[in-house]
């Protein structure tokens, strides 16, 4: 777990949750959302997610990206809480 990651669990802790259980009930994440749950930058997340290392989905004509949570967390090992 990188140092970032850890730093937004103890924030999170300190709220009574962890990262995980603040997004258990959303099926689609933000791309910053999703940076925040990997413990990554936002400019790093949106490099990931146009490399196609997050799972997203695009909304509307406008192409909104998703991040599909649940795949998400697949993908990098990440235990669901719920």
């Amino acid at each position: 777990m990188c140092l970032r990651t850890m730093r937004t669990n103890q924030i999170a802790n300190k709220k009574g949750r962890t990262m995980q259980t603040k997004f258990a009930d959303r099926p689609l994440l933000s791309i910053t959302e999703a940076g925040e749950l990997l413990g990554v930058s936002v400019s790093t997340a949106y490099r990931m997610a146009d490399a196609g290392q997050l799972p997203i989905i695009r909304l509307g004509d406008g192409g909104r990206m998703r991040v599909v949570r649940a795949q998400l967390m697949e993908q990098y090992g990440i235990a669901d809480s719920e």
